[in-house]
């Protein structure tokens, strides 16, 4: 037995790591079922889009009032993020 616990023979026939075999299996499911492609598409796309759109609005917003923000962390960003506008 090998390292990964392969035996000589199966580490010829299947050269590949388990994580490319947990790849590959994962793109026979999507392979297999659309439907579940075309789902994880639409989630990612509106995880990313919804993401954007808060670092955008808390990097455009004028407001530096800090009433009913639970904490001053939205503040900190924003003024991380009016620092990285004043290098640019």
């Amino acid at each position: 037995m090998g390292p990964r616990g392969e035996t000589w023979l199966t580490s010829r026939l299947y050269p590949w790591t388990r994580a490319e075999a947990e790849m590959r299996d994962v793109a026979n499911f999507l392979r297999t079922n659309p439907q579940a492609a075309v789902l994880l598409l639409v989630c990612i796309v509106l995880g990313l889009g919804t993401f954007l759109v808060v670092i955008i609005a808390l990097a455009t917003s004028g407001s530096t009032t800090t009433d009913g923000e639970p904490s001053g962390t939205v503040l900190a960003f924003q003024g991380l993020m009016t620092a990285a506008k004043a290098v640019r």
